[in-house]
């Protein structure tokens, strides 16, 4: 067994972007103390609110803040060593080979942490063949860098190029000014001489079409000119007339009013009210002590106390007031768990998984290393976030580093990836909560231990898995509402509540509407409306037209979800017409 750590090929330094969730984040590369991580969020370096794990190991570790950073925060992790040498060979002593491998792994890595921070500094290309000199020269202030007139060397420039940009766009602008006074002075002189004003009462002055002087225009003509009509007179309009009389009369406030009042469809009046006639039925809904939806002549709210209303749930359950398609949080579980492991051994294998931190599996015989696997099922659906992991009170001194791996197959013949390295300081008798990055299902976990010493006989008294169940698609579809007419347009008002944090309306969620008793469905573009009565959810909004759809006054609507993204709707307003 290697007992130094082996410094790879590996970059010392990974960056992630916060989803506001994640708050573990891994590094592949060693580090010899926590103390030799720089842990960055966004451009400041953090002193506290986070552990390191993975010191001494040759796949690196993993970083486990206390809060989630932000989302969008750049997360870094670098190595960051002092460069320096501690160890010191005596003369004609003995050469111990870890001393020496610990002293060539920490000038390795150090050299490799130069050679990061040199790749950033600016530098020719490899296929430069120029010899200038790159030393920089003292700084001054606003002043900028550029090459000497010879292309020998960098040097400061003699002005400050922004304000000289500055005082050539003012130059420019000036000129341009001067360039239009000019030519609108040559203009004006040129139509300077009023016209004889005699035999022209009644007239308008105004410049002639060539702009070559000025010249009188009778008032009939100059309102043709503008788009006022020819009539003699322009009226106040006072009355409804302003559609018909549009051309010859200035309309007034309340003529405008009566115009819309005679004009507007009492259907367009309405769209602007339908979000809050729906947030108005859905409340009314919820205050009433019956639990079927409420119905009126052209609508009908349905607030989810129970299933009345739904006519086929479609993988979905009802609860708390809102349909969902929830997602299992919490203890993966665990009836029908096949365990394997590398050694046999004393106590039942399911004492790991009975939740008793009395009771204990030993493998046997000792040895440095052993697995221990568990077969999730076919039917398995919870991918591993963390573990609870408790081992007896002197079993702590031999164990190095447990790391996770996991498979779909379960071979473990190299197709299987590893979720997590952990190497620590256990305490014996502590049940501990691994935290793990994963978001992906998998049917096999294995654990493998590093242990040293010959006799080791450990004692496991927890292992069980935790995880987040994916959320199932559904397709909840209401009962049968019948309309009094042969409905033409439906609007809903829905109050949607996006559980995963990243669903996208009309995608992963998708609201229709049928007017055949559910034989063909339209969708309904939604947009959101703004908060939502419920704590975190939105008002969501739409009309569908349904006169494509076969004649019929059976209507129903109908909730689909897409990508297992977990959501809630508590309560839909429908209404026809």
């Amino acid at each position: 067994m290697t007992e130094h750590i082996q410094v790879g090929d590996v970059l010392p330094r990974v960056q992630y972007v916060a989803d506001g969730v994640q708050t573990a984040f891994s590094y592949s590369f060693p580090i010899f103390t926590a103390a030799d991580l720089a842990v960055y969020v966004g451009t400041t370096l953090q002193t506290s609110g986070f552990s390191v794990s993975g010191a001494g190991v040759s796949a690196g570790g993993s970083v486990l803040f206390t809060v989630p950073p932000a989302m969008g925060a750049l997360v870094t992790l670098r190595r960051s060593l002092a460069i320096q040498r501690t160890t010191d060979l005596q003369a004609d002593g003995i050469i111990r080979a870890k001393t020496l491998n610990d002293e060539f792994d920490y000038q390795t890595a150090a050299l490799q942490q130069v050679a990061e921070d040199s790749g950033r500094a600016v530098r020719r290309a490899i296929t430069s063949n120029s010899t200038a000199d790159l030393t920089l020269p003292e700084p001054a202030a606003l002043m900028a860098l550029k090459w000497n007139a010879a292309g020998t060397g960098l040097e400061n420039s003699a002005t400050d190029l922004d304000q000289a940009a500055t005082s050539a766009s003012a130059s420019a602008a000036a000129a341009a000014a001067s360039a239009v006074a000019a030519a609108l002075s040559a203009t004006n002189a040129a139509s300077d001489a009023l016209p004889d004003a005699t035999g022209e009462g009644g007239h308008f002055l105004r410049q002639k079409a060539a702009e070559d002087g000025l010249e009188y225009r009778a008032a009939a003509e100059v309102r043709g000119d503008i788009g006022l009509g020819t009539a003699a007179v322009l009226d106040i309009d006072t009355d409804a007339a302003l559609a018909a009389d549009s051309d010859s009369r200035i309309p007034s406030q309340k003529a405008v009013k009566a115009y819309v009042a005679a004009t507007a469809t009492a259907s367009a009046r309405l769209d602007l009210l339908d979000g809050n006639i729906g947030l108005l039925f859905l409340s009314v809904a919820r205050l009433t002590t019956s639990t079927a939806p409420e119905q009126g002549g052209q609508e009908v709210a349905d607030e989810f106390d129970d299933t009345t209303g739904i006519g086929s749930l479609g993988g979905a359950t009802v609860g708390g007031g809102c349909v969902s398609n929830a997602g299992g949080t919490g203890s993966i579980p665990l009836g029908g768990l096949t365990i394997t492991t590398e050694h046999a051994g004393s106590g039942s294998t399911a004492n790991m998984t009975d939740g008793n931190t009395g009771t204990y599996f030993s493998p046997s015989p000792s040895g440095s290393a052993y697995w221990i696997g568990y077969d999730l099922g076919a039917s398995n659906t919870y991918a591993i976030t963390s573990y609870d992991y408790r081992t007896g009170g002197g079993d702590v001194g031999g164990l190095t580093s447990i790391v996770l791996k996991a498979s779909s197959t379960g071979a473990f013949a190299g197709e299987e990836v590893t979720l997590d390295t952990w190497a620590s300081s256990w305490t014996g008798g502590t049940t501990y909560n691994r935290p793990v990055t994963n978001s992906t299902v998998y049917r096999y976990l294995r654990w493998c231990h590093t242990t040293v010493g010959a006799t080791y006989s450990p004692y496991i008294y927890e292992l069980i898995p935790k995880g987040t169940a994916s959320s199932a698609n559904i397709a909840t579809v209401s009962t049968a509402y019948t309309a009094s007419s042969l409905p033409t347009t439906v609007t809903l008002v829905g109050i949607w509540k996006d559980i995963a944090g990243s669903s996208a309306v009309n995608t992963d969620v998708v609201f229709q509407v049928s007017r055949d008793g559910g034989t063909t469905w339209t969708a309904v573009t939604m947009a959101d409306f703004g908060p939502g009565p419920v704590s975190g959810s939105r008002v969501l909004k739409g009309s569908a037209d349904v006169s494509g759809q076969p004649s019929g006054t059976s209507l129903k609507w109908k909730v689909e979800t897409a990508n297992a993204r977990e959501q809630q709707v508590h309560g839909i307003w429908m209404q026809w017409r």
